[in-house]
């Protein structure tokens, strides 16, 4: 049986090694998912099981370089690329090819086959992407088209970018080469690499537990007997999730602690972190894991249009800022966003509608342990509403009396009748500046890049062979107003793509999902409408009888205009009266 050893530096790329390999007989294929330096961590923990190793691009390189067993590189062939070419026809924004010679020579192949204009960068070692992509920007690209490096380094650079994904038929290429060299080479060798990794963390209390969860190694510590109950349940936690690492913050006896724990050959590694802070049990403030930035590198449709310039030049200036805009206009990713450009040790989030006590409130601004008076921290406050006011003007107050240069301030307001004072009371602060996210109907030149973005997401994500929108179909998402904005958009991308079994997703497919979208959004603004507490114990039809009456006697039986506060059409209003 030739063991085989496949390495994908992305995730979709291990899912079709996994499908393709159950082609062949006589071999057992085991993936990982791991990019360069994990790539070769990966394999030179596991090399010693294997007869041969699969991988590709650059990561293909690295481990070549790092293995003494033979490495299969899988191919981008030029079909691979023609399908991401046909992907993007709608995308209206300036796109590029950046890779090696082996991609920029089969681009500018179909190019001229094509007799379509389509730029290219070529690239010669890896230590000059981040250059090439420097001009990229500057050149009013946003939207990067490579390989695994080239396109992670675009999104570090806040560019959008696809990645050139491979087919199965490179795959089994790859596979069936791997068969007629595998039987060759086998080898031995077992390595052991966390020792340095506790070396390098003696700042922090470091924990060595044998398999039968025993302490055999603990650093000194006023900590190490009172975190051990904590150190069981992560454990625990680690065997449950069948993983080979685990981080978290976690609190105990009123303390927030930063955890990280390590599966061992023969044992468990912990090391732990007090944050000097006392952890609320009422959960009134949340720290951002480290970990949660890496997950901030990805396509967004902040990154497209007009707007993300205006954000980072309010960004660079280093000032606190209120980023405000209808439900689903994108403000958990302009945060994401935020994290990923901010240098701060700390991120915290202070939610306005927990239910704080009188002294803990006035706690985070008079205890000198207070997170508030950290330095090098980001704030996000979020949950802001009229009923909250007082609270976010102790906020603006503090920051205007006890300015913290290398503190950052970011205020999160979705725009309805319940924050009108709120908004008004953020956009009149001297020390805090705004910036206004448009709604979908208003990004309508836009819309295409940010289907294609979505697609291209989607159809990776459920492992799905479609290309894009037909013509008329996108036309038609171009006509519909998408009062939830861009969650619903992309819902109804995911949606559309999961359901169409062609090539092309239909205008009829679009003109039936926005049917359905109608009627669900219209229910909504009538709900939406009415006081809460008067509509307790009432059943749906009755709370829609009651909201439709009460308007129509404040507008003196006028149909017409009731429909329009409600913001839905006369034949929904028809339909609740009958």
């Amino acid at each position: 049986m030739l063991k085989i050893l496949a390495i994908a530096p992305y995730e979709n790329l291990k899912k079709k090694f996994d499908q393709v390999s159950q082609k062949f007989d006589g071999i057992e294929l085991t993936s990982y998912e791991g990019d360069l330096d994990n790539g070769v961590r990966l394999v030179k923990e596991e090399e010693d099981k294997f007869d041969i190793i699969i991988s590709r691009g650059g990561t293909a390189k690295e481990i070549k370089s790092a293995s003494k067993l033979p490495v299969i590189e899988v191919d981008i062939s030029i079909l691979d690329i023609l399908r991401i070419i046909k992907m993007i026809e709608n995308y209206t924004q300036y796109f590029v090819f950046v890779g090696y010679a082996n991609i920029t020579k089969q681009v500018e192949i179909l190019s001229e086959v094509l007799d379509k204009q389509i730029d290219v960068m070529t690239i010669t070692k890896q230590s000059e992407v981040p250059e090439i992509i420097a001009k990229v920007k500057e050149n009013n690209y946003t939207l990067v088209i490579g390989d695994k490096i080239t396109t992670r380094i675009a999104q570090e650079h806040e560019l959008n970018a696809i990645l050139i994904d491979s087919g199965e038929e490179s795959i089994t290429n790859a596979i069936e080469e791997a068969i007629t060299m595998g039987t060759i080479f086998i080898n031995q060798s077992n390595k052991q690499r966390y020792e340095e990794m506790i070396l390098q963390n003696l700042n922090l209390t470091v924990f060595l537990f044998d398999p039968d969860e025993n302490l055999i190694y603990a650093n000194p510590s006023d900590e190490t007997v009172k975190q051990l109950p904590l150190l069981k349940k992560i454990i625990l936690k680690l065997k449950e999730q069948k993983k080979d690492k685990i981080s978290s913050y976690e609190e105990y006896n009123h303390h927030l602690f930063y955890i990280e724990a390590i599966l061992l050959k023969n044992g468990f590694l912990i090391y732990s972190k007090k944050e000097k802070l006392t952890f609320n049990k009422d959960q009134l403030f949340i720290k951002e894991a480290a970990s949660s930035i890496e997950n901030t590198k990805r396509n967004s449709s902040i990154f497209i249009g007009d707007d993300m310039k205006t954000l980072k030049k309010l960004l660079d200036k280093k000032v606190n800022l209120v980023f405000y805009g209808e439900k689903g206009t994108g403000k958990k990713s302009i945060k994401k966003i935020i994290m990923n450009r901010e240098e701060s040790k700390n991120y915290w989030t202070l939610n306005l509608n927990n239910h704080f006590t009188k002294n803990e409130w006035n706690s985070l601004f008079n205890s000198p342990n207070s997170i508030f008076y950290d330095e090098n921290t980001t704030f996000f406050v979020e949950g802001i509403c009229d009923t909250n006011i007082t609270y976010l003007k102790d906020l603006i107050s503090f920051i205007q009396q006890a300015p913290n240069r290398s503190n950052r301030w970011f205020f999160s307001l979705t725009i309805n009748k319940n924050t009108k004072i709120a908004l008004r009371t953020l956009l009149d602060a001297s020390n805090i500046l705004s910036f206004k996210i448009k709604p979908l109907r208003q990004r309508t030149e836009e819309l295409g890049s940010i289907v294609s973005l979505y697609t291209y997401e989607f159809k990776t994500r459920h492992n799905k062979n479609i290309i894009g929108f037909e013509p008329s179909a996108l036309d038609e998402m171009k006509n519909y107003s998408w009062p939830g904005n861009m969650e619903q958009l992309k819902k109804a991308v995911e949606k559309m793509v999961i359901l169409t079994s062609n090539a092309f997703i239909s205008k009829s497919t679009v003109q039936h999902y926005i049917k359905q979208s109608e009627a669900m959004y219209d229910e909504e603004k009538v709900l939406q409408s009415f006081d809460i507490h008067e509509l307790r114990n009432k059943s749906l039809e009755e709370i829609k009888q009651l909201i439709i009456k009460r308007l129509l006697d404040d507008n003196n039986g006028n149909k017409t205009k009731t429909a329009d506060e409600l913001e839905i059409s006369r034949s929904t209003l028809w339909r609740y009266l009958k």
